[in-house]
């Protein structure tokens, strides 16, 4: 099922060439919420189309996190209210963990190296 923006409201749509149009000119209306933190970017979006694919509720709505510890972090939602929450909550962990890395002593920076080194492996296997 294809869906459009209309005042925040998703509204699905029959007709593929009336979603088509629509969604190429809603570029500002689709887009929740966004913010760079540091080399960070958090970003939450109206999707247009259903990505549970029939199997509850629609999910229309994504966040997703772009670098830092949380690269490729992804959360769907099926409401903007939803998903101006979820945002919130993607910003929240990612200025949390930029914060707990910056009062860190000196002494705690090579565990914490070889943590996110031993992450970031394991997260390409």
């Amino acid at each position: 099922m294809h869906y459009i923006l209309v005042d925040r409201v998703a509204v699905p749509v029959a007709d593929f060439m009336e979603w088509a149009q629509r969604f190429e000119t809603q570029d500002e209306e689709r887009i929740v919420a966004q913010v760079e933190i540091g080399d960070v970017f958090v970003s939450t979006v109206f999707l247009g189309l259903d990505h549970n694919f029939g199997t509850g509720p629609p999910w229309l709505f994504e966040t997703m996190v772009f670098g830092g510890d949380f690269d490729q972090y992804q959360y769907r939602y099926s409401t903007w209210a939803e998903a101006e929450a979820g945002h919130a909550v993607a910003v929240g962990m990612v200025e949390h963990e930029r914060e707990r890395q910056t009062n860190m002593s000196f002494e705690e920076w090579p565990a914490e190296a070889a943590r996110l080194i031993a992450n970031k492996k394991a997260n390409r296997e």
